[in-house]
Order: structure tokens, then sequence, then C-alpha cells
């Protein structure tokens, strides 16, 4: 029986308190259903319009981003552009001297980070720091200058397909920076010098007479003293090389001073 029916029974019953009570229950139930129904519809759009929002500024942020991405490239080619066509001209004839110089700098780091004649490395030092500083000047047009490295690698592999190009050479050429050079003409000084003492120990070893070995421990000592002097007389940078060049030189001094007593 619905509730409709049992109000009219109920009033027709002059039964007016019960038939009160059934009303605002009545009344009452049909408000909180609507509530509810409602409230759940309001939930509902809320989260259609949340997921809504949240591909909305996906979508957004992603445009914006493309954009931005876009923006940054075209800068960084515009930029790139402007800096080619703003580069000045360098002297044609020091332009001209790099594929040549290039060659002989490559050939020249090769034969300083192996040799151990102390000669050879002397003067293949002095060489390369009497045109370096031209390196490193005409770096100052980077574009200009980075053909004709190139081209030197190039033609040194060619003309010296057996010997490689190390990491330092290729750096020490294509980046052109003479604290960097005098760095790496430093640590060969003291590696050629090692690799001297080994050679001269070893043949030491091979000897019979004293006085021939005392002969080589004097090599030691002598070639010792001409290597710190490269240091001062091209003004390299000493973190302590010739520190250990000299601690190396005494050992061999004092030997020679008692074999000789």
């Amino acid at each position: 029986m619905s509730v409709q029916t049992q109000l009219t029974d109920l009033l027709s019953n002059n039964n007016q308190p019960k038939a009160y009570y059934y009303y605002y229950y009545y009344y009452y139930s049909q408000a909180f259903s609507i509530l509810i129904f409602h409230l759940k519809a309001f939930i509902m759009l809320l989260i259609i319009f949340t997921f809504l929002a949240l591909a909305i500024w996906g979508l957004t942020n992603k445009i914006r981003m493309n954009k931005r991405e876009k923006a940054e490239a075209t800068f960084d080619n515009k930029s790139e552009k402007e800096i080619q066509r703003e580069e000045p001209k360098a002297d044609p004839f020091e332009i001209m001297q790099i594929g040549a110089r290039g060659i002989q700098l490559l050939e020249s780091v090769h034969i300083i980070s192996t040799t151990k004649n102390p000669d050879t490395l002397s003067s293949r030092i002095a060489y390369i720091l009497e045109f370096y500083p031209s390196f490193v000047a005409l770096g100052m047009f980077p574009k200009q200058y980075g053909n004709e490295a190139i081209k030197a690698v190039e033609e040194y592999r060619q003309r010296y397909p057996d010997k490689g190009i190390s990491k330092n050479a290729m750096a020490l050429l294509l980046t052109p920076n003479i604290e960097t050079m005098h760095n790496y003409l430093a640590n060969c000084i003291v590696v050629s010098y090692g690799e001297f003492v080994k050679q001269k120990m070893a043949d030491a070893d091979k000897l019979k007479r004293d006085s021939a070995k005392q002969r080589r421990f004097s090599e030691i000592v002598e070639v010792g003293y001409q290597m710190k002097y490269i240091f001062k007389y091209r003004n390299l940078p000493d973190t302590g090389q010739t520190e250990a060049i000299e601690e190396i030189r005494k050992q061999f001094y004092y030997k020679n001073m008692k074999a000789a007593n």
C-alpha cells in the first residue's frame, strides 16, 4: 500500500496524528532521495570536469613545451648562423700555415711522448713553443681554423697510417690552449726522464766493469740536470715535477760518490 493510500485511510478514519506522521515521513524521504540524487550527480560532474581539466592542462602543457623547444632550436640555429656570418676573416697567409704546422705539431707531440733522448725532447719542445701561440691566436676564428686543422689531421693519417693520434695530441691541435700545452710538455719531460733512467739502468746491468756502470749513472745525473733546466728556460709550470727529477738524480749522484770512494 502506498503512502498516499495510507494517508487517505487515516484521514477518513479521523486518525490525524498518525496521518501527519506519514505525511512528514513521506516528504522528508522524497527530499532526502532528491538530495542524494543531486549529490551523486554533482560528484559525477566534478569527476568528469576534473578529468577534462587534467586532459586540457596536459595538452596545453605539451603544446607549450613543443613551442618552446621549437623556439630554442630556432634561436640556436639562428645564433650559430649569426656567429658564422659575423666571424671576421683571419689573415689568409696564417690560415694557409695551419695545415703544414698542424702536421708538424702532431709529429712533434708523438716524438715528445715517446723519445728518451733529452736533446730531441728539448729541441721539439722549443719548436712547438715557437709556433703554437699562433694556433691559440687563430683559434679565435673557430670555423676557419677548425677546417684547416681537420685537414691537417686527415693528411697526417694518410702520411703515417701506422701511427695513431692520441687524445692529447688531437685536443692540442683542435682546441689550442697555451696552458694545456705547457702542462702537457711538463708531464712529458718527467715521463721521458723516467724512460731514460730505465734504459741506462738496463744498460748498466749488462756491463761488468764498475767504471762503465758509473758512466751510465753519470749520464743519468747530467740529463736530470738538463731536464730541470728545460722547465726554467721554457717557463713551464712546475707542480712537483722538478722535485721528482731531483730525487732520482740525487740517488745516482750519491751512488757515483760511493763508487768513486
